[in-house]
């Protein structure tokens, strides 16, 4: 009896419930600390490695890491990478907040505690089912071996009371069956493991988050002479920025078209005075901006095609709307291969020049914002995309595709005080 009682101690004390390993999570933070990404690292890697690995790809601009090495750990890790634009989006005259509903269990669970909902990279990361799984999976695990040891206590009490009567065996069987049903239980883990390593690497749930499409129509972006404009013709060259404009007459009255293929009709305003179709004049700055940084990466593409594009997977819906880069960027790699695309925090200026550095331009949207003219007079717009070229001191220099004579550069400060509610790289892969 001594004996039994002993193992089932040592294998009560054994096979505890394992935290459930999974790879290594590192997040590395750069520029201003609201920005941050996971990186890959080995499974063994060490916390070390994690942040050798940071300061490698952000070089200067690094500036913290977090490092875990099991699931229940790493999900809290990954989740705490947020974006400043997380959970709102700042214009001149309205903000809008996502909010994140925790769930609220009818029968609660003692130790469990949901982690917050945080976005990384465009992604909002859920751990609420692993939570949930895992707090679980212990309290059932406690339950159950509070239940066996009862059953060993009670089985022992009539070992000693059955003085060799045929009880003896029974109570013997009672305690054998309590102590193999604890080891199968506890053993599930490792059968698990054993079958499929992922079946017990609790990963948080990821949903793409869908960019609230503002209004961002450009109606103060043309004007008579530019509506007048025929330019030259844009030959491709690598590494040279197309001078395109929204309103050249050849493109100017392109129509969008929805994802149903009908044109959307737009009422009278300051551009004509009649109803009629939606079209890259009026409002295709978007299409515009990414056309021009394609042909840059050296992809022979005009506004209008990038504007059929946008209307087709639904970033260009309503007349005079603009067009949501947001949607349109994940469709870009598949439209035109070898084209990569990428959100990037506007309120990151250290990261914005070190991309400018690297001769790579960016689209951005501007709400609000105001740029210099080439006479050096303010310009502004209430919502109009255009493309970083470079860096000038203070200020970021621009290619305006909306007007001839468009803003020239803009204050960095501008992008600092949320005027800037988006910015894009898009490069070749």
């Amino acid at each position: 009896m001594r004996k039994i009682v002993f193992i089932l101690t040592l294998l009560f004390l054994h096979l505890l419930p394992k935290p459930v390993f999974a790879a290594a999570v590192c997040v590395c933070y750069f520029g201003e600390k609201d920005d941050c990404t996971p990186v890959t690292v080995k499974d063994s890697a060490l916390e070390g490695e994690c942040e050798a690995t940071c300061k490698k790809t952000y070089g200067d601009d690094f500036t913290a890491h977090e490092y875990a090495d099991t699931a229940f750990s790493g999900a809290s890790v990954e989740v705490s990478c947020t974006i400043a634009h997380a959970t709102a989006v700042t214009t001149k005259t309205k903000e809008s907040k996502v909010a994140i509903v925790t769930p609220k269990l009818s029968v609660q669970i003692p130790g469990l505690t949901f982690s917050p909902v945080k976005k990384i990279s465009g992604n909002l990361h859920i751990n609420f089912l692993a939570d949930y799984l895992n707090s679980t999976y212990k309290y059932l695990i406690n339950i159950s071996v509070f239940i066996a040891i009862a059953l060993v206590m009670f089985a022992g009490i009539r070992y000693v009371l059955a003085a060799g009567s045929g009880d003896i065996k029974k109570a013997q069987t009672q305690i054998k069956n309590a102590v193999v049903g604890v080891v199968l239980l506890l053993s599930t883990y490792l059968i698990l493991f054993i079958v499929n390593p992922e079946l017990v690497r609790l990963k948080s749930v990821v949903i793409t988050e869908v960019e609230r499409i503002e209004g961002v129509g450009n109606n103060e972006v043309t004007d008579e002479t530019d509506e007048a404009t025929t330019y030259p013709d844009v030959s491709v060259t690598p590494g040279s920025l197309p001078k395109f404009k929204q309103c050249d007459a050849k493109w100017k009255k392109h129509a969008y078209k929805g994802p149903d293929g009908k044109t959307v009709s737009c009422g009278p305003n300051k551009h004509n005075k009649e109803i009629h179709e939606d079209n890259v004049c009026e409002s295709g700055c978007g299409p515009t901006s990414v056309a021009a940084v394609l042909v840059y990466n050296g992809i022979n593409v005009t506004p209008p095609a990038v504007a059929d594009v946008a209307a087709k997977v639904g970033a260009h819906l309503s007349c005079s709307s603009g067009t949501s880069l947001g949607i349109l960027c994940k469709e870009i790699p598949k439209s035109w291969p070898g084209q990569g695309c990428k959100s990037i925090s506007p309120k990151n200026t250290s990261l914005i020049s070190k991309i400018l550095g690297q001769k790579k331009p960016i689209v951005f949207s501007c709400h609000g914002c105001t740029g210099k003219l080439a006479d050096g007079s303010d310009k502004s717009y209430k919502g109009h995309y255009m493309v970083l070229t470079g860096i000038s001191g203070d200020f970021f220099e621009v290619y305006d595709v909306g007007r001839m004579n468009g803003i020239v550069k803009i204050p960095k400060s501008e992008f600092e005080n949320g005027k800037i509610p988006s910015a894009y790289l898009i490069e070749k892969k």
